[in-house]
């Protein structure tokens, strides 16, 4: 919800989520929260709030049903936007997801939320990390402006950091 206005604030630039379809049923659970109960009765599933506040809904398994489906959609991305679970924005463990690990491989910038990444991970250049709407906002416009310099940035924070030829030798040596 914090980052409900993200589109408003980046237009023209669209921004995509993928997400499972959600039930009407779902929606309307009831909640301790009035504000949510409100936007519940105000709005059929949480695609419709998104919808109204511009985000652009995908439906995650039809658009990654496979390997290559998710491949496909990977490579036809400019970047990722996430957030993290709160656990580990709070735990600040350095928490990176394997999906933004693959955008990196893919050539692909990522704007994503800090979980105490930089302490494992270079950033600025590849990877650009947020705690707020301002800096997620910042983040993107950067990525848009200087996209290149990010692209090529994010590939080889995937050589150096993800390939698997340095991570498998590094693992096989930690065993022995």
């Amino acid at each position: 919800m914090r980052f409900l206005d993200l589109p408003a604030r980046i237009s023209p630039t669209p921004i995509e989520i993928s997400m499972l379809p959600w039930t009407k049923v779902e929606w309307e659970s009831p909640s301790q929260d009035p504000t949510a109960n409100n936007l519940r009765s105000t709005f059929k599933t949480p695609q419709d709030l998104l919808r109204h506040h511009g985000w652009h809904i995908l439906d995650s398994t039809a658009l990654c049903g496979d390997f290559s489906s998710y491949r496909e959609y990977l490579i036809t991305s400019k970047a990722e936007w996430s957030i993290a679970k709160n656990g580990y924005v709070t735990g600040n463990v350095g928490w990176f997801s394997g999906r933004s690990a693959c955008y990196l491989a893919a050539g692909r910038p990522v704007v994503v939320q800090d979980t105490g990444l930089s302490e494992h991970l270079p950033s600025g250049l590849g990877v650009l990390l947020f705690s707020n709407m301002g800096e997620a906002t910042e983040g993107i416009r950067n990525v848009v402006e200087s996209y290149q310099k990010h692209a090529k940035a994010a590939f080889e924070i995937a050589e150096a950091y993800f390939d698997s030829s340095k991570v498998l030798t590094n693992l096989l040596g930690a065993i022995k």
